[in-house]
């Protein structure tokens, strides 16, 4: 009988004994300086017709973009910046529009964006259209110089279509980086 009680014990301490823990979920990879510069490259090229730019990693490619990144690209015959995307991890600093004034909410995504054409803009008047989002504690901007880009045809004419793009872009590119 006392065997028995043993074997019971044992069988039952085996039983609550925790079992082992599951897989954790694969991790997303982790978005390097240098492939923030690709997409950005890709992006100016594919989408918007840019020709002859070359990008410029503000940190080694290899980095991981942790705290931040930003890529510019530039003209590579005029070396003049053609647009820029910087993203960082802003967890106490939560407006992307850096308390700039002009910018309008967009309509339409699932994740707000906010633009500011400076090429119309009377009380800020510029050479960009700059676009903001915010997703998680993440904060990026998207720059576009429309007459410093070169286009198979000449300089680039952006459309309201081009901007909404390139909120998509900024969106899916912040997105990205806010769960790696």
């Amino acid at each position: 009988m006392t065997v028995a009680v043993v074997a019971a014990a044992l069988t039952a301490g085996c039983a609550t004994s925790p079992s082992p823990s599951p897989p954790s979920p694969e991790q997303p990879a982790a978005v390097t300086q240098g492939a923030l510069c690709d997409s950005l490259l890709t992006f100016f090229g594919n989408q918007l017709g840019a020709v002859d730019l070359t990008a410029v990693p503000l940190f080694n490619r290899e980095e991981t973009i942790s705290p931040g990144g930003i890529c510019t690209v530039i003209n590579s015959t005029s070396q003049r910046a053609n647009g820029r995307v910087s993203l960082r991890n802003a967890p106490n600093a939560p407006d992307p529009t850096e308390g700039v004034v002009g910018f309008r909410k967009t309509t339409g995504l699932n994740d707000p964006v906010w633009v500011q054409d400076m090429r119309t803009d009377t009380r800020n008047p510029g050479i960009e259209v700059v676009l903001a989002t915010r997703i998680g504690e993440w904060n990026g901007q998207f720059r576009i110089t429309e007459s410093e880009t070169r286009t198979a045809t000449g300089i680039l004419h952006l459309t309201d279509e081009d901007i909404n793009r390139a909120a998509h872009f900024l969106v899916e590119l912040t997105r990205k980086v806010s769960k790696a």
